[in-house]
């Protein structure tokens, strides 16, 4: 159990492993670069984009909370004052979308469903098969943003 003290300044987040390759790349990078045992803590922004600490099973295991956590706490400070920490964004849901064919910026392309756009530069795609890709509008070709940007604003 998390201490109170934590708590004051951190939201708790559980992460099945099979969830992993859904989250932002800066997300993905941090987990992964904290190989072994449960449990994990990753203390990061709420957009996922800059990690202030990774901490595992054995460093957690004195519970010596304010220790433990003391440097990442002071990153969150830090950034919070020099106006860094990014908070998380909108989330535009897009309801009723169809299967359409979008195109990369290198020029291949996928038959999907836009399903929703994060922050206004995440995009979010189903396949007919269901899988899931995010990805960043700098990949797709500058006429699949617009269109994913229209379907967000409508």
């Amino acid at each position: 159990m998390v201490s109170q003290d934590v708590l004051k300044w951190s939201v708790p987040v559980t992460l099945d492993p099979s969830e992993v390759l859904a989250l932002p790349a800066a997300a993905r990078d941090v987990v992964r670069a904290k190989p072994g045992v449960t449990p994990k803590v990753f203390v990061m922004n709420p957009a996922l984009t800059e990690s202030y600490g990774q901490f595992d099973h054995p460093e957690l295991k004195g519970k010596n909370w304010n220790a433990i956590f003391k440097e990442a706490k002071e990153g969150v400070k830090s950034a919070k004052t020099a106006g860094s920490f990014i908070p998380a964004g909108e989330v535009v849901t897009i309801a009723d979308s169809t299967i359409e064919k979008w195109q990369s910026a290198a020029g291949s392309t996928i038959e999907a469903k836009l399903v929703a756009v994060e922050d206004q530069t995440t995009f979010v795609f189903e396949t007919a098969s269901g899988k899931v890709i995010r990805t960043t509008g700098d990949k797709l070709s500058e006429e699949s943003v617009q269109r994913a940007q229209k379907l967000a604003e409508q």
